[in-house]
């Protein structure tokens, strides 16, 4: 042996403490060129050769029989493949060994046991083999059980390389080094090679520059931190999601590092396809309002950061109403693609343009220039949007009015800005259309309007001035009941009736909602325990929770608190949340929500749809219900442009297990699309406007309800059994 090729004491020693644990049974350690390392006590006595008459000795030339083909077989696959083997009288027959017993005579075992397990040793490349011999007339017992756990060993191994083959993620093993030491097939389709050539090679050499840096960054990070590593990466048209994991020695150091790659191509085209379709206008294809509202706000922070002014133009087409009532839908639809186009080529390719909705638009100037500059570019957009819609005997003059904000001067977030913006827009309106008006101070009667507003909704709280309206769910499939969503109404001493949509937002931007919210929560509980003590079967409510209300710090403790106090059971209640409450702090959010659930609160996505959401937040968060906006159910009767969002919010719904509600449905037209769409669940004026508890309890007499909650998978089994029903259909 040379000295490069000797083993260490400490190496041996540790060899030896990994082989020999009992010694009446025989052990011996090879080292990976089959010279013996180990040979313990039981060897000695069975064999009558001392342990310095074979240590570094060939073990082929102490047992002439290792020459047989089914033991020599077995030796290389545990010290090259790392394979563990078994060969005894009833499996793998093994070759007869010669041994001496105690006596001194000599005594072939006949039937001999001959473990073989790999062994890894703490040196690179240098590892070794474990040969346990065991005499079957003395150890029938033992033989039993090590035949059992052998057979139980090789049929895991089998599993597991069976299915480290069928995979059809790209799996790969690399030492410390970064050089393979097993892949599977699904590595060689995608690597563009064979295995026999790859095994030994540096992965990062197989993979092109710009791929191999990237791996090569996560890698160092993995090896310093010793925290797996998650990235997504692209290779050719395809793109993959890359997972690294560190695999430790028995002394908790990393020996190997396992890579999977899972091709999610499919999977980014489609999160790619919804987030389009939520985000921008199907008719025109310009974002729409939640893409506008999110592009403002990151557009303010860097104006903010770099001391430059931003310009909100707020369009309104002038007599489109009329261009729809007498030319017809079609005719307005090419209007607004029209607009579209002619807005677009007019601004500058720094500036956004987006439809709001119906015939509204609004342009973020980015960066806004002086006002004369502004002025000049309004102008222009004014002389290309007055057309003559229509053949010559019917043609209708169509014109726009347009109200400009500035920040920072109007306002310092997206709200306050489309705010002025919207309210300079009916101040052009008002002075003939077919203008444009920057927003002026003389416009700020209506700051005060909202000061007002804002001291009115607080003593509203203490007056009692707020009542609970509750709107009814219906199944589709059974035409039934099945919960009803609470909606705040507001009864103002002198203005009457108060529309949510007045004071919600203001509430909202003032923090007020939060003490809102908490009236409206213990309102619920009052009245559902006031059905269950009149003997009454209660309906499922659900509660709005504003983003402000939901991250407060104690909301969880505050809403069981409450349905503690009046003995109301949480399984009564499920709690809406919009999309993008859920996206501006997805992790607090899933803890929260995942707090409630476990505590039998069933949980929906208001709003869905107009967020941010992707699939992969989506299935991590504890949703029971998918609600979709409103905005997309809206026009259905008229026309179908929303229809493919529909189909693609109830698939990705029902491939999540979730049940699916759509509101706003208001003509029969709008059910039946929905249910060709297999949505489950709907809630509209065609069904039933919000109404008072009184009433509602009128209503449910006639119509009949399903009962508690039946929409959320953790209640009774026959609301599970009801749900389950609803998730198999169209599937």
């Amino acid at each position: 042996m040379t000295e490069d090729e000797t083993y260490s004491a400490s190496e041996i020693d540790s060899l030896l403490h990994q082989g020999v644990d009992k010694a009446d049974i025989g052990y011996i350690i090879i080292d990976k060129a089959g010279r013996v390392l180990v040979w313990n006590k039981w060897m000695e006595q069975a064999s009558g050769k001392r342990k310095d008459q074979v240590l570094n000795f060939p073990i082929a030339e102490i047992f002439p029989e290792i020459r047989d083909n089914r033991l020599e077989e077995a030796i290389a696959n545990a010290l090259e493949r790392g394979m563990a083997g078994l060969l005894s009288a009833k499996l793998h027959r093994a070759p007869p060994l010669s041994l001496q017993r105690v006596d001194g005579s000599a005594a072939p075992l006949t039937n001999p046991v001959i473990i073989l397990r790999p062994l890894v040793g703490v040196e690179p490349g240098h590892h070794g083999c474990l040969i346990q011999i065991i005499d079957e007339t003395t150890s029938a017992t033992r033989e039993k059980t090590l035949r059992a756990q052998a057979i139980t060993l090789r049929a895991q191994e089998e599993q597991l390389r069976t299915l480290f083959e069928a995979i059809n993620d790209t799996v790969l093993l690399i030492d410390e080094n970064g050089r393979i030491v097993a892949l599977n097939d699904t590595a060689c389709i995608r690597l563009g090679g064979k295995k026999a050539t790859m095994l030994g090679r540096p992965l990062l050499e197989l993979l092109p520059n710009s791929n191999a840096l990237t791996y090569r960054r996560h890698l160092d990070a993995l090896t310093a931190s010793g925290t797996p590593q998650r990235f997504e990466d692209t290779l050719g048209d395809d793109t993959y999601l890359i997972s690294m994991y560190p695999v430790p020695n028995g002394k908790g150091a990393i020996q190997r590092i396992a890579v999977l790659a899972s091709d999610i191509t499919e999977r980014k085209v489609f999160e790619k396809r919804i987030f389009h379709l939520a985000h921008h206008d199907t008719l025109t294809g310009l974002p729409n309002r939640a893409y506008l509202l999110d592009r403002v706000e990151h557009a303010i922070a860097v104006a903010g950061r770099m001391n430059r002014r931003l310009g909100l133009a707020f369009l309104d087409l002038d007599h489109f109403k009329a261009v729809n009532d007498t030319l017809g839908h079609d005719s307005g639809d090419a209007l607004l693609k029209t607009v579209a186009g002619k807005l677009t080529s007019a601004v500058r390719a720094s500036d956004t343009v987006a439809r709001m909705g119906g015939d509204e638009f609004v342009i973020l100037l980015e960066p806004a220039g002086h006002n004369d500059d502004i002025a000049r570019m309004m102008g222009r957009i004014l002389k290309a949007l007055d057309l003559q819609w229509g053949a010559d005997n019917e043609a209708i003059r169509v014109t726009t009015s347009v109200g400009i904000a500035i920040f920072p001067d109007n306002g310092n977030d997206a709200r306050l800005l489309m705010k002025a913006a919207d309210t300079a827009m009916y101040a052009a309106k008002s002075e003939g259309r077919n203008r444009f008006q920057f927003f002026s101070e003389e416009m700020t009667t209506q700051t005060l309007l909202r000061l007002h507003l804002e001291r009115d909704i607080r003593d509203a709280i203490h007056k009692g001035e707020f009542e609970l309206y509750y709107q009814p769910k219906i199944c589709f499939e059974s035409n039934t009941t099945c919960g009803a969503e609470a909606l705040i109404r507001w009864q103002h001493p002198e203005r009457g009736q108060v529309a949510p949509s007045e004071f919600i937002p203001l509430a909202e931007e003032t923090g007020i909602i939060v003490e809102i919210g908490a009236w409206v929560i213990e309102a619920v509980c009052k009245q559902i325990a006031e059905w269950i003590k009149a003997g009454r079967t209660p309906v499922s409510v659900a509660i709005n929770i504003s983003p402000k209300q939901l991250f407060s710090g104690n909301f969880v403790t505050l809403f069981t608190d409450c349905f503690e106090k009046y003995q109301v059971p949480l399984k009564f209640v499920q709690i809406e949340i919009t999309e993008s409450t859920v996206m501006a702090d997805s992790t607090k959010a899933a803890l929260i929500l995942s707090r409630l659930r476990e505590l039998g609160v069933s949980i929906a996505i208001d709003d869905f749809g107009t967020g941010y959401s992707s699939l992969s937040h989506l299935s991590r968060l504890p949703i029971d219900v998918i609600k979709i906006d409103r905005s997309f159910v809206a026009g259905l009767a008229d026309r179908s442009e929303n229809l493919e969002i529909i189909n693609a919010v109830v698939s990705l719904g029902r491939s999540l297990k979730m049940i699916v509600i759509a509101e706003g449905i208001e003509t029969d037209n709008d059910v039946g699309v929905l249910t060709d769409a297999c949505c489950h669940l709907g809630q509209g004026y065609l069904f039933a406007k919000p109404m008072p508890a009184s009433d509602l309890e009128h209503w449910l007499d006639i119509r009949g309800h399903l009962g508690d909650c039946w929409g959320c998978t953790r209640h009774s089994s026959s609301n599970r059994d009801s749900q389950n029903h609803m998730l198999k259909l169209c599937q």
